[in-house]
């Protein structure tokens, strides 16, 4: 039961990772080109985050917490 429960938490800490490093990764990117966010085509956000979001899921997941 405990083991389950860690398991748990491990994962809902990747899924907290994920998210907000597929964004901060944005953020870096626009920044270091001087990019305003409102210029920017929401189907292009949507479309880094979920890349990013997905090569940092992989890269935690690789690390076998």
């Amino acid at each position: 039961m405990e083991e389950r429960r860690r398991e748990n938490i491990i994962s809902a800490g990747i899924v907290l990772i994920s998210i907000f490093s597929g964004l901060l990764i944005q953020l870096l990117i626009y920044k270091a080109f001087d990019v305003r966010l409102k210029d920017v085509p929401i189907i292009l956000l949507a479309a880094l985050w979920i890349g990013f979001s997905s090569v940092t899921t992989y890269i935690v997941c690789d690390l076998e917490l």
